[in-house]
């Protein structure tokens, strides 16, 4: 994941609830393409909301309707994640939908809305060649540190132009008023909604505007929009350096770990060395290298799935020059280089967080303090990319970081689980401190996003809330599981 902010701030407040809704027409629902059975729609909404007047978008929507229209209960809204997640071509994708339970999928219509700067109309997008030119993240010296940002610059300057106007307007702030218009365009006085991740912070915004809309609410993996740079990285990175602990442990007591018996800290220790060194290969990809951050990204993967089992196999491949028995996924790239690429992260992130770097050498204290709260990981390596790409790259933070203000709203539910290496296990309990009336419900497993058929314990007490409004108690804590078999 790419993506936070630097140094060009045009700070914002909450955009005033004084600015009128745009008027709402009946959607007008028609099959979606590639034979999906969705259908799909779109909703017209200002370009800029302190314009409700100005220039529109429109963003696309897709629902699959309730299964059973006799028992329907009313309108489930739904957001995975990102930044730069498309729910409505989630909806499209017939696997997706299976996430959701027979139960919800019988009564409620389950509807994706593209948020504004992703999907296939409005979407960021910026020259897929560039993308490919980024220089090193982690700079050596004062001068990498300079060509970082100005690469960022250019970048930010390139989607601009290939985006247009969507480019300056894609906080989540911003967002949430959008999806307050979606909701008015399906014809419901109140919504139902699941947020995980990214899709968290959305959900939490919309609830500070519009808590009145709400009917029931659920946030899994919560984002905590408070933290500064400094508390952004680390408690991350703690939350990585936690799950590999929790891995370390497994693999401890477990014979299914190729590396049971052994001591799996030390074998990562000297793998990392190795890295350093430039001596460490992957029997797997013909004698390729294997970087420092290819180990702590391979660590933060399987722990965010969670899949213990392939870490295992991978390491000890690692440390045996053999192959695995279980074959590690090809990475995906960003698309074809030199074609507009679909790329919303940065004008996404960026814009909701004000994360100011002093310069070369305070981010080197940084990462240096990262190594030493975490002696694996050493940091992590999505949040450091989430700082660093932002850094210098013009993006005005409109929807700055504040302390979560919601009131009078409906009890919302709260999904954590206790070994997230994404979404530390805090942040969702510090939102659970800002929302009164709130309902924290804990997994004691490692992964990040809870809900679904592999969790049935946290799906059952989900499911029971938006169908009914009763949230369980308070603290209820759901078993681990254990790993995915991958």
């Amino acid at each position: 994941m790419r993506s936070l902010f630097a140094i060009a701030l045009a700070a914002t407040t909450l955009i005033p609830l004084s600015i009128p809704l745009p008027p709402a027409p009946a959607l007008d629902w028609r099959p979606c393409a590639r034979q999906s059975p969705a259908e799909c729609a779109t909703v017209a909404v200002p370009v800029d909301w302190h314009r409700p007047d100005g220039p529109k978008m429109s963003l696309a929507v897709a629902r699959r309707a309730a299964t059973d229209p006799d028992a329907r209960i009313g309108v489930l809204l739904f957001n995975p994640g990102g930044p730069g997640s498309s729910p409505a071509q989630d909806l499209r994708d017939q696997d997706y939908y299976e996430n959701f339970s027979p139960d919800i999928r019988k009564r409620f219509d389950i509807v994706g809305f593209d948020q504004r700067g992703t999907g296939e109309a409005y979407a960021v997008t910026c020259d897929g060649d560039l993308l490919g030119q980024q220089p090193p993240t982690v700079p050596a010296d004062a001068g990498q540190y300079a060509k970082l940002l100005a690469y960022n610059e250019k970048l930010t300057d390139n989607c601009r132009r290939l985006s247009g106007p969507v480019f300056d307007q894609a906080d989540t702030m911003t967002a949430a008023r959008d999806m307050d218009a979606v909701r008015a365009a399906l014809g419901v006085p109140t919504v139902s909604f699941l947020g995980t991740s990214y899709g968290t912070l959305l959900g939490q915004q919309y609830a500070e505007l519009f808590p009145h809309r709400i009917r029931t609410f659920v946030l899994d993996s919560n984002m905590d929009h408070s933290l500064d740079g400094w508390g952004f990285l680390r408690s991350q990175t703690v939350a990585g350096e936690d799950a590999f602990q929790f891995f370390l442990q497994w693999c401890d007591k477990s014979s299914t770990c190729a590396l049971h018996g052994q001591d799996v800290g030390r074998i990562f220790q000297s793998l990392y060395d190795k890295a350093v060194a430039g001596t460490l290969t992957d029997p797997m990809h013909e004698g390729e290298k294997v970087a420092p951050d290819d180990l702590s990204n391979a660590a933060y993967y399987a722990d965010y799935e969670p899949n213990f089992l392939y870490l295992a196999e991978w390491l000890k491949a690692l440390d045996t020059g053999r192959p695995p028995r279980t074959a590690p996924s090809e990475p995906t790239g960003p698309g074809g280089w030199g074609a507009p690429t679909f790329h919303p992260d940065e004008a996404i992130f960026c814009a909701d967080w004000q994360l100011t770097v002093s310069g070369f050498d305070q981010l080197t204290g940084w990462r240096a303090e990262l190594a030493r709260v975490a002696s694996h990981i050493r940091r992590s390596t999505v949040a450091w990319g989430s700082l660093v790409n932002c850094l210098g790259a013009g993006i005005a933070v409109r929807n700055p970081q504040h302390a979560l203000r919601v009131a009078d709203a409906p009890p919302i539910l709260l999904v954590a689980a206790r070994h997230d290496p994404h979404t530390p296990y805090d942040w969702t309990v510090a939102v659970h401190r800002r929302i009164s009336r709130s309902v924290l419900l804990t997994y004691d497993g490692s992964a990040h996003g809870n809900y679904g058929p592999d969790n049935p314990c946290v799906t059952a007490a989900v499911d029971h809330y938006l169908l009914s409004l009763a949230a369980p108690a308070d603290g209820t804590r759901c078993p681990d599981i254990g790993p995915d078999a991958g």
